[in-house]
């Protein structure tokens, strides 16, 4: 099918002898301003009418003028009301192809928009599924019985006016490979693409009257397109998307909506326009180091504990983990947060997976993609084929977290040169794995930095990373539900850290990590010195982050590696963490 506008002229030579003599296609004022109304869509050469343009040259004063300039002797307002209520985008078609006078036929046959789009065989219209290309069996209109070549212009015309509108209650959308999406300017998609091992995203934005959601966080969207024809993976994400939706939580990415078009399978989000975590590392370096930004990051990191642990803890028959943790996958918002640095997100929650059992029930492995492999933790070497716990996210949030930390204190150089030092956090040894040396050696030599001492919120942090996130054994699903390395004091509801953590004790869940955080946040709230205290940071300015290792390993020469810690330990007086 064509997308031009004009019709071959013997359409003309077909119309009936009522009209005028000089009326063609674009002769009247109302299929002239339906023309002008077309918008480009950027996402495909295909053009359509909005909706709201529609409403607006669609009047009941318009319409009555068309049947009148088509010879329509008998104008009721049962036919007025019938094209207002449910045939606008017929009216209009039949407009711009020159057949208004069809319209009392399409009345007395019963064709609706809501029947559209429609093909036409030997005369007789038959509508799609509405999921498939597929034609139905159950409908079947004789419009165009004698009209051939009227009904074949009625079919390429009838695109231009069917563009989806995503509705809030709306989810999954089957659409024809013709129809033409609703997603205008393209200035701002010009370097807004980005791309992935197994989809591609990209940026736009959908025509304000053809999205019935709140604009809170602007009008741009992330498109996330699957590759051609991946429709098994596009059905589970779908799903999986749809479950999550349902938690509406402010650090859990939101679908907001998935359509196939032909083999075309893509999903619909907001738009980050403060792109991603690592993003933000990058390019904020140069933001002020002041209690503000380090209550902001603390207050982000509570919320991501958050948003995990109720993805966690999904229902009381079905538990969910995420899977992929890093920093490409935490999404920054800029709108609805009054600091200006924007709210954190998880977000690629498509690649999440449910379970109804148990996971030491299950017998098969998950069968999904894997983490990458930095943030992956220690179980992964032996555990590819194997379940995998809920606790395999919070050791990936413990790496994002102690790159934060870094970020906060050292900035991105140091940060950078931190990852390229060691490409994950662990070392296997045959038999057993270890947290890397050089991990424990960085922990130790912030924790001395005058700015995160022991008992401030940073060093509480780095102590929480160290003894209770970045531990190797990750233990059973469901033993050790009871919090015992915290405890809660009669004046709090937050937990407070002990000083008896030690490193050898089973890695958190989500539930405990989260507590970790809230108590850090309760403090914070209550005495903002517990984040910031200047003179720290006076103290502090111009170390690097690459100088505390060798500095460790110059102190420590004559100590295998292994006992660090509890050389560190010792020297402070303390249990070892």
């Amino acid at each position: 099918m064509g997308c031009g506008w004009s019709l071959p002229s013997r359409s003309r030579e077909a119309k009936s002898t009522t009209s005028p003599s000089t009326e063609g296609l674009l002769s009247t004022s109302l299929s002239v301003q339906l023309y002008k109304a077309k918008v480009k869509s950027h996402i495909d050469p295909r053009g359509f009418v909005p909706l709201d343009a529609l409403d607006k040259l669609l009047t009941e004063e318009a319409i009555k003028s068309e049947l009148i300039r088509a010879g329509v002797a008998n104008i009721t307002p049962h036919l007025l009301r019938y094209v207002l209520e449910h045939a606008k985008k017929i009216f209009a078609i039949l407009v711009m192809t020159g057949n208004v006078e069809l319209i009392e036929r399409v009345l007395l046959d019963g064709l609706e928009d809501v029947h559209l789009p429609i093909e036409i065989d030997r005369g007789i219209a038959r509508p799609y599924d509405h999921d498939s290309d597929n034609l139905s069996t159950n409908k079947r209109w004789t419009i165009f019985q004698d009209q051939t070549l009227e009904s074949m212009v009625f079919c390429e015309y009838q695109w231009r006016f069917l563009a989806p509108v995503f509705t809030e209650h709306g989810y999954k959308y089957f659409l024809h490979m013709e129809c033409p999406l609703p997603f205008v300017d393209g200035k701002r998609m010009m370097g807004g693409e980005r791309f992935s091992h197994h989809s591609r995203v990209y940026k736009a934005c959908i025509h304000e009257a053809h999205r019935q959601w709140g604009n809170s966080e602007g009008p741009y969207v992330a498109i996330k397109e699957l590759p051609l024809g991946n429709s098994s993976e596009y059905n589970a994400e779908a799903r999986t998307l749809k479950k999550l939706s349902k938690l509406a939580h402010p650090h859990l990415i939101k679908c907001l909506a998935t359509y196939q078009r032909g083999h075309n399978y893509c999903f619909i989000f907001h738009w980050a326009e403060g792109g991603n975590l690592r993003q933000f590392w990058a390019q904020q370096d140069r933001v002020s180091r002041d209690m503000e930004l380090i209550q902001w990051a603390l207050l982000q990191m509570k919320g991501l504990a958050d948003g995990l642990k109720v993805l966690h803890n999904f229902s009381l028959q079905e538990n969910c983990r995420h899977g992929d943790l890093k920093p490409e996958n935490i999404l920054r918002f800029l709108k609805a947060d009054s600091s200006g640095l924007g709210r954190l997100v998880l977000s690629d929650l498509g690649s999440a997976t449910f379970h109804e059992e148990r996971t030491q029930s299950r017998t098969r492995g998950t069968g999904v993609g894997y983490g990458t492999l930095r943030y992956e933790p220690p179980e992964a070497r032996k555990e590819r084929n194997r379940p995998r716990s809920r606790r395999y996210d919070v050791w990936s949030t413990g790496c994002i977290f102690l790159e934060f930390t870094i970020w906060l204190l050292y900035g991105w150089d140091d940060l950078e040169w931190f990852n390229q030092e060691l490409d994950r956090y662990w070392l296997d040894e045959g038999d057993s794995v270890r947290v890397h040396p050089n991990v424990l050696g960085y922990i130790e030599g912030m924790k001395n930095d005058p700015r995160c001492p022991r008992g401030s919120a940073l060093g509480d942090l780095l102590q929480a990373i160290q003894g209770r996130l970045l531990v190797p054994e990750h233990g059973n699903e469901f033993e050790n539900e009871d919090i015992s390395t915290w405890t809660t004091d009669s004046n709090r509801s937050v937990p407070e850290i002990e000083s008896d953590v030690g490193v050898n004790t089973i890695r958190a869940d989500s539930k405990e990590l989260d507590m970790i955080l809230g108590g850090i946040i309760h403090r914070l709230n209550g005495d903002p010195g517990y984040a910031f205290k200047e003179e720290g940071w006076v103290e502090a300015k111009g170390r690097r982050l690459d100088r505390i290792l060798k500095q460790r390993q110059r102190s420590m020469i004559s100590l295998p590696i292994s006992h660090w810690q509890d050389n560190q330990a010792a020297e402070q007086g303390e249990p070892q963490l």
